[in-house]
């Protein structure tokens, strides 16, 4: 809670939806959980994996694992280029006035009409159009990055006669990110906490009915097809109580509320999505049946 409240909260509810999702594994009289049944002990082994799937994070830098935008790391840069863009329209601003003065040959001819002037509105449509792609959701289209490039031209003036960017070159990197908010050396840092809550958990003294814990909590980003990390396990290499745990994972991801990177998915868009991702080979198809099942009956919130 103190590095990343998302995170806590994302681990709470994950430890609730692996444990109705198994309770519901354990009720099932057909299908293919009607001859598995875990014991007390596996539930409560289960129950532990699920609490520390994410204790890796803590490793993870909060600007990275909480990025909310395209362009915030500690801050949002975003608002670096509004104070860039204000100096670059104050410093045109005057030039037009240096100008009229020199022509006119005297201290007078007031100021342009910043509305009606050509340049300050295409400086204010390019922060409206930043503003737009700053947004982990915005689509980028081949318009889109023609814009870009364009906004990447803009210069403004120093007092020492050199030139600065509107936009410099990492934060243009990071607004030509073609899906969600993370560069591709962010993602690799994210990814990186599935790896770091294997290596925290299998050193520690975990009772021998409990010796599983770390396997199934770091596995909860592998997938049945071999995609996944931080190992590529694939198929019956990965426990079933890694796949409930992955199952509850991406679940409660797509309908958390608290997202800072991304808007909610209602139950119905989550269980579209899930089911294409188990078509896909990512998920166990099984437990997405079920998980649908239990959602539709109000089992699962």
């Amino acid at each position: 809670d103190e590095k990343s409240p998302y995170t806590g909260g994302h681990v709470r509810r994950v430890a609730d939806l692996v444990v109705r999702l198994a309770r519901k594994i354990n009720e099932a009289t057909s299908g293919p959980f009607a001859d598995v049944a875990l014991d007390a002990d596996q539930m409560e082994e289960l129950r532990m994996a699920a609490w520390l799937h994410d204790i890796g994070k803590i490793t993870t830098p909060e600007h990275v694992v909480d990025k909310a935008t395209r362009l915030e790391t500690i801050v949002d840069r975003l608002e670096l280029i509004r104070t860039r863009a204000e100096i670059i329209k104050q410093d045109y601003l005057i030039g037009r006035l240096r100008g009229r003065l020199a022509a006119a040959g005297m201290e007078t001819g007031g100021d342009p009409a910043p509305a009606e002037d050509a340049f300050l509105r295409a400086v204010e449509e390019d922060l409206d159009l930043l503003d737009r792609i700053n947004v982990g959701e915005a689509r980028l289209d081949d318009a889109l990055v023609s814009r870009l490039k364009a906004i990447g031209d803009r210069r403004g003036s120093t007092l020492g006669g050199g030139a600065f960017p509107l936009v410099t070159e990492d934060e243009m990197r990071n607004l030509r990110i073609a899906r969600g908010t993370l560069t591709d050396e962010e993602r690799a840092i994210v990814n990186q906490h599935a790896l770091m809550t294997e290596k925290i958990l299998q050193p520690l003294p975990f009772p021998k009915k409990f010796r599983n814990v770390p396997e199934y909590a770091a596995s909860h980003h592998e997938k049945l097809d071999g995609s996944g990390y931080p190992h590529g396990k694939r198929g019956d290499a990965l426990a079933l109580q890694s796949r409930i745990i992955a199952v509850a994972d991406v679940y409660e991801a797509l309908t958390a509320r608290d997202r800072p990177y991304k808007t909610m998915k209602t139950r119905e868009e989550s269980m579209e999505l899930m089911e294409r991702m188990a078509r896909e080979g990512h998920l166990d198809e099984n437990l997405v049946v079920l998980l649908k099942e239990a959602v539709a009956s109000g089992d699962i919130p």
